[in-house]
């Protein structure tokens, strides 16, 4: 059988340009849906890359702040190290002031035991001896050593002469004053001129109440007020110490206070710290 002739005798023009057409109309059907299918990846892919980019800034965004938290942490660390470095400054230098505050009170309670110990030698003959040598030959060094104990006494600037009936009339009474007198009360200007003359000046030489009293060719004299000048030179070892260690005393307070504020500091710098430590983690 012939095929072809079969074929075309089984179809007439007729039929071939409507078979034609429904071709050509399936496949514009098929380029359209392909165009629509196409345009619509490209959508999806245009807002794909929308959610790309909006995650790409926002990493970026963590990493800046991640970054910075990091910065801040570590100035947060670098004031805390300054902080905990000041803090064992301190305690360093307050160790060595109260091993000073204890040196300068056990060395205070000596002299005063001392001050107390010598005292006993001016019993009333001492002091009838000293008041009579005032009266009938008076010497400078004697009555600045005399001046000096009635000003320790007062606690201000005064003299013998002045306050001879308070004072010194009854060995008693000047043992009395003696024992309770606060020699760190007396004005310090006053008490370092007395320590200067007494004892030595800032240059380490010697005072001339000190060479008087020292003099062996004047021993003597000064006999009866040797016990005196002892005990003025006692008075004013104890108030240069007293003074220095109640000094040092206020100086731990401070510096406890100011310890204690820093303590505070550090514990908020290390609650920033931490909480910037999660940024870090971002």
């Amino acid at each position: 059988m012939d095929f072809d002739k079969w074929g075309a005798d089984l179809f007439d023009d007729a039929d071939e340009a409507v078979i034609r057409k429904y071709i050509e109309d399936e496949a514009e059907s098929v380029k359209a849906k392909k165009e629509s299918d196409l345009a619509e990846l490209q959508g999806e892919e245009g807002k794909m890359q929308e959610v790309i980019d909006g995650l790409e800034a926002e990493a970026a965004s963590l990493e800046e702040r991640a970054t910075a938290a990091a910065e801040k942490q570590a100035a947060a660390q670098e004031e805390m190290a300054k902080l905990n470095e000041e803090i064992n400054t301190n305690k360093g230098n307050d160790s060595m002031k109260q091993k000073e505050v204890m040196g300068l009170k056990e060395l205070s309670q000596d002299m005063s035991e001392l001050r107390n110990k010598w005292v006993k030698d001016a019993d009333k003959k001492n002091m009838d001896a000293v008041n009579k040598a005032l009266a009938t030959d008076a010497n400078p060094i004697h009555i600045f050593i005399m001046d000096s104990l009635a000003t320790f006494f007062a606690g201000e600037a005064t003299t013998y002469a002045d306050t001879k009936d308070i004072y010194f009339a009854d060995a008693a009474i000047f043992g009395q004053q003696i024992r309770k007198v606060k020699p760190e009360k007396l004005d310090k200007q006053l008490c370092q001129q007395m320590a200067y003359r007494v004892n030595c000046d800032a240059e380490k030489e010697a005072g001339d109440v000190q060479k008087a009293m020292t003099d062996k060719m004047e021993a003597e004299k000064n006999l009866c007020f040797y016990v005196h000048y002892k005990l003025l030179f006692k008075l004013t070892q104890m108030s240069v110490s007293i003074r220095k260690m109640n000094g040092l005393v206020k100086s731990l307070n401070v510096t406890s206070d100011r310890n204690k504020a820093l303590d505070v500091k550090v514990t908020t710098w290390k609650t920033i710290s931490d909480n910037l430590a999660f940024g870090t983690m971002l």
